[in-house]
């Protein structure tokens, strides 16, 4: 029966570390609420938002809401001191084929785009091009209204961004 004392907390160890690893991230942005949000269900979830001229970060871990004031208008910029230069390395860390490499785990599951471009001929250009997406992700609207919208929603998942961060640590261990 000793067995069973260590089997459970194990168990449920490891159901959770594979949560964390499957679950979903995801970012979203909104220009017309003027938000950005970046959370994973259950665990976190963070949000900016701008009120009154000034930057929020409204965050839930685990629960527990916290809020913080990022940047206000009123506020003076404090002034930066001069850095110092630092010499650089001969052989870059991270390669923007690195960079492409992890910007391809992302999902893009919705993408709304409402633009105008104050002209009538190019925002007529623009119409095939929605019909074009028509059935992808990517929603294009063109208006004539004058006004312009951007909702993204973006997901991923910690295995693909750890799997990626691996295979880019242990090519350079092998050069």
């Amino acid at each position: 029966m000793w067995w069973l004392f260590w089997t459970i907390p194990l168990t449920i160890f490891l159901a959770l570390l594979v949560w964390i690893l499957v679950a979903p991230i995801t970012i979203t942005v909104h220009t017309t609420a003027g938000e950005l949000s970046f959370g994973m269900k259950g665990l976190f979830s963070s949000r900016i938002e701008l009120a009154d001229d000034t930057l929020l970060l409204r965050m839930r871990i685990l629960g527990i809401p916290r809020t913080a004031r990022i940047f206000t208008s009123e506020e003076k910029p404090k002034p930066k001191k001069p850095k110092q230069k630092k010499l650089k390395d001969k052989s870059p860390d991270f390669r923007l084929a690195d960079g492409w490499r992890l910007l391809r785990t992302f999902r893009v599951r919705k993408a709304e785009v409402d633009i105008d471009t104050g002209s009538p001929i190019a925002n007529g250009m623009l119409i095939p091009i929605g019909y074009v997406l028509a059935g992808t992700p990517l929603v294009l609207r063109v208006n004539i209204m004058g006004e312009s919208e951007l909702w993204l929603v973006l997901e991923n998942r910690l295995y693909r961004i750890a799997g990626v961060i691996l295979r880019i640590v242990f090519r350079r261990k092998r050069k």
